[in-house]
């Protein structure tokens, strides 16, 4: 039984390196989730306006990080890249409420929290390439 269970470790050990010199020829797109934040303080006296604002504001940068990112990762695995899932969100943090506030703080403001969580999926170069018609 243990001569068994070592065999199959072994061969198993031994295959899995030979998988990953090989996996550069796969045509399987390979998906990758990240997640990007971004705080950044407001007036706490901000009127309504300021703050929906301050949301859209948050928001569009970590858009522009998403798809930089995608850039990046077509570069690094060589391949091609796209977003195959977004989601944003965006809150304000109402550091005005005391359970929020330390006792004696008085630097007590508002913050906008952004979130933003993609998915990327990357084609290898080689799948991405239309077959050559005869």
């Amino acid at each position: 039984m243990r001569l068994a269970l070592v065999l199959a470790l072994t061969f198993a050990a031994a295959s899995a390196p030979a998988f990953a010199q090989n996996c550069g020829q796969c045509a399987d797109p390979i998906r990758i989730n990240m997640n990007f934040q971004a705080s950044l303080p407001i007036d706490k006296d901000a009127s309504n306006a300021e703050l929906a604002k301050a949301l859209a504001g948050a928001s569009q940068p970590l858009s522009d990080v998403v798809s930089r990112q995608c850039d990046i990762l077509a570069e690094e695995y060589k391949g091609e890249c796209r977003v195959v899932q977004l989601s944003v969100n965006t809150s304000i943090n109402d550091r005005r409420i005391p359970q929020f506030v330390a006792p004696g703080d008085r630097s007590a403001q508002q913050r906008v929290n952004a979130n933003a969580n993609a998915m990327f999926e990357i084609t290898p170069a080689e799948a991405a390439k239309p077959a050559a018609k005869p």
